[in-house]
């Protein structure tokens, strides 16, 4: 692995350098890779802005609105690979064992050990920190001489002014950064952080709901419901319809169901769910476009055939709507041919669609049609969007995958869910009613308490994949930052109205006895505001080039809380260049 590469990241991302930065942990050195972008950088003491990379590989500094506040201030910005993921990883493996490296505080210490490399001149550096009972000692070396800035501006003693930002996961790690060395940056912008650790997350489907609307919400609902009625009599058809037969395990599968529901929301997309369940439920129309013909066959059968047939036996012999004797008989045995034309006619919907409609035109009621509509129609837009344009994948919720220890392309869910499991929790379940997804990921059978309310699933795929000492520390980790009450100084923090993330994070102010505002917090509404509005715009995903917001539903809103920002950053800055570093 060099320790300079290249790399052209197309008209989404911003020009950038690659290099790598070596640590010596645990007596292995790994590369923790970082990129840098000074285009707009004002020579010699524009601000540096640090970009944080969270739980995912760092391909490069996406040009959202960071490239916008960059250009303004005159700021070069960089960015620091998260350890253990993408291309920073410090084993072969990621073994339980191996893994007992993985924290936020371990990468809060990166950070801070990098931001020290990247202002000095270029000489071995090395800074030693105690992390509790863990006995980790991070050395920086600067491999084969590598530039920094000092030394490429020709220069010993100069101190930038340094600005961190996050999203997310790097939102709260970009506040507990400012929290834990105050020292080392003018302020923090935590977007959408999620700085509160939580193990019963009910408030994040309560979002959900909230953000969807009763019609919307009422018709997620009905599909969760009748999804768990489907697996209860047959399971693999039901996975299949949503190409999902791989997830042996029906937690995992219901899980899968109700994160594909949440990232319309999330990120700025609640239309492409809605507009097509509300559809379906309202007038009953077949919006799958199916991929297998035998399993189109099969389910409909299944679904419809024991409905269709019995409500045909019902049909009084002299039929009002034809008006002639035996025409139950006649309509039993057209019925019944067209059911065998299912097998062998190429538009296989169009039998089993006439003979609905020669029952509709009885005014027979066909139970649950309208509802197993909405179930088609969901799984059309989990296939269609949430595993083709938004690209997740089935394994990501696959407990085999996600006990694989070897490194491909799905060991950053793995990596993530060992944070989730050791650290923040952040267990999204069903509240103990007027829930959307469904509540059988949460509950066990309990011979004296009928539905006993737990987190089983999420503690028992802990256990799964990394052992049975694994637990996520939840209080202690709010102890050691806070939780939202935090108590950092120039953190601002922004969030999205219908993020259900948002509830993790810190939402109102705080003020302090000597500042206006020490921890300002703001709140963007609108009805596409997501996770990260801030810093994307709308929607969130797929990415609006310097995080345009005339997508969204209030772009004024988006303006108000950026202009807010902009006007704590330039107070901030404008401290740490008066050298007042020892106020903050």
């Amino acid at each position: 692995m060099s320790g300079f590469e290249e790399y052209d990241m197309g008209f989404e991302r911003l020009a950038l350098s690659v290099r790598f930065v070596w640590y010596l942990q645990d007596h292995h050195k790994f590369p923790q890779r970082y990129y840098e972008f000074l285009d707009y950088f004002r020579i010699p003491d524009g601000p540096i802005f640090l970009e944080i990379c969270g739980e995912s590989s760092c391909n490069g500094i996406v040009n959202d609105y960071i490239s916008v506040l960059a250009k303004k201030f005159g700021a070069a910005v960089v960015s620091l690979e998260h350890r253990y993921y993408g291309r920073s990883l410090p084993f072969e493996s990621t073994t339980t064992e191996n893994l007992r490296y993985l924290s936020s505080k371990q990468a809060l210490f990166d950070l801070a050990v990098f931001r020290q490399y990247y202002q000095a001149s270029c000489r071995a550096m090395s800074s030693t920190y105690s992390l509790h009972q863990i006995l980790v000692i991070v050395f920086i070396v600067a491999l084969h001489m590598q530039e920094s800035l000092n030394l490429k501006l020709n220069r010993t003693s100069v101190e930038n002014p340094w600005f961190v930002f996050g999203g997310s996961y790097a939102g709260a790690l970009s506040a507990w950064f400012r929290l834990k060395f105050p020292h080392l940056t003018c302020g923090s912008l935590a977007s959408s952080a999620v700085v509160l650790a939580i193990q019963n997350f009910t408030e994040f489907d309560q979002q959900i709901g909230d953000s969807a609307g009763a019609e919307c919400k009422a018709a997620l609902q009905e599909t969760t419901k009748l999804v768990e009625e489907r697996l209860a009599s047959n399971k693999q058809a039901v996975k299949t319809l949503f190409d999902a037969a791989e997830l042996e395990i029906d937690g995992d599968f219901l899980y899968f169901l109700a994160d594909a529901a949440v990232i319309a929301f999330q990120y700025g997309n609640p239309d492409r769910v809605c507009s097509t369940l509300v559809k379906a439920k309202n007038s009953g129309d077949d919006l799958v476009v199916r991929s297998s013909w035998f399993l189109d066959i099969y389910l409909h059968i299944y679904m419809y055939g024991a409905i269709i047939l019995n409500e045909i036996k019902s049909i009084p012999v002299q039929d009002k709507v034809i008006g002639t004797p035996g025409s139950q008989s006649l309509l039993l045995l057209a019925c019944s041919l067209m059911t065998l034309l299912i097998f062998s006619h190429s538009f296989v919907g169009y039998p089993l669609f006439l003979c609905t409609w020669k029952l509709r035109t009885l005014s027979i009621s066909i139970p649950f049609e309208t509802d197993a509509m909405a179930m088609e129609a969901y799984a059309k837009y989990v296939k269609d969007y949430y595993l083709g344009t938004f690209g997740s994948s089935v394994q990501t919720y696959n407990q085999k995958y996600l006990k694989d220890t070897s490194l491909n392309k799905h060991t950053g869910d793995r990596l993530w869910w060992f944070q989730v499991c050791t650290e923040v929790a952040y267990f999204q379940v069903a509240p103990s009613n007027d829930s959307i997804r469904s509540s059988k990921v949460d509950t066990r059978h309990d011979a004296l308490n009928y539905l006993l309310y737990t987190i089983i699933y999420h503690l028992d795929l802990c256990k799964n994949v990394f052992g049975e000492d694994i637990y996520p520390e939840v209080d202690a980790t709010n102890i050691y930052y806070g939780g939202t009450n935090i108590s950092g100084s120039k953190i601002v923090f922004a969030n999205g109205s219908q993020d259900p993330w948002r509830h993790a994070s810190k939402q109102t102010s705080s003020p302090d006895s000597e500042l206006p505002i020490a921890l300002p917090s703001f709140l963007i509404s609108c009805h596409n505001c997501g996770h990260c509005t801030d810093m994307r715009g709308c929607p969130q995903t797929p990415l609006s080039l310097e995080g345009n917001a005339r997508n969204c539903s209030s772009p004024e809103a988006v303006e108000k809380v950026r202009h807010q920002i902009i006007e704590k950053m330039d107070l901030w800055l404008s401290e740490c260049h008066a050298g007042s570093w020892s106020s903050m």
